[in-house]
């Protein structure tokens, strides 16, 4: 281990007598450690990094005991973060035991306008019995009408109540009016987390 040390001095003359006072500013110390060491106090930044601040000089009194090779530690909180999104599942973790007991439901784009104008589509999947009902709508405010439409005609055939509506949570849903009906219709309006089409995982699998 080496010392570095920096210091300022002043000279002081006068009545012919010479007089120089120093003061230490700084000292650095040049600390050895391994890769994983490294790893781990520079905020888990990437071996290739660390190495290359050391060999570099870009960061001083840094010494790197041994190579990329010798780093065998396992890093728990590196593993954890390093996880991808699930898989969207083909089944939910939820099955109701009656039809119109649970609704997924979402929105999707499609990539060419037909020869109608619709651009997208809204999916009403029971939870129950898997069925599936596909409604093209023109523009996304449509969502609305469409649900209205698919929801008087459920009720209809099969003479149930729908429970629960479970959806993403974009903004089409969210509607004052989208809310203020499911509110006077007496149906739960459940959503997922943003950015996680997993939870809403039967509806994103249709799409």
């Amino acid at each position: 281990m080496a010392t570095e040390c920096a210091y300022i001095s002043k000279y002081i003359g006068g009545d012919g007598e010479r007089n120089v006072k120093a003061t230490q500013v700084a000292c650095t110390t040049t600390a050895s450690a391994s890769v994983d060491v490294w790893h781990t106090h520079l905020g888990h930044i990437s071996i290739d990094s660390i190495l290359k601040m050391a060999h570099s000089g870009m960061a001083r009194g840094m010494d790197v005991i041994g190579n990329k090779g010798d780093s065998s530690t396992y890093c728990e909180e590196c593993e954890a973060s390093g996880h991808t999104q699930s898989n969207i599942p083909k089944e939910t973790l939820t099955h109701s035991n009656e039809v119109l007991g649970r609704i997924f439901s979402d929105v999707c784009e499609v990539q060419t306008i037909t020869c109608e104008g619709y651009q997208y589509f809204i999916t009403f999947v029971d939870d129950h019995s898997c069925f599936l009902t596909i409604c093209p709508m023109k523009k996304k405010s449509d969502a609305l009408d469409s649900f209205k439409d698919f929801l008087a005609k459920s009720e209809c055939q099969s003479g149930k109540k729908l429970k629960i509506l479970h959806t993403d949570g974009c903004g089409k849903y969210f509607s004052t009016d989208f809310i203020q009906f499911l509110m006077s219709s007496g149906i739960v309006h459940k959503k997922t987390n943003p950015d996680m089409p997993q939870e809403n995982g039967m509806a994103e699998c249709v799409n």
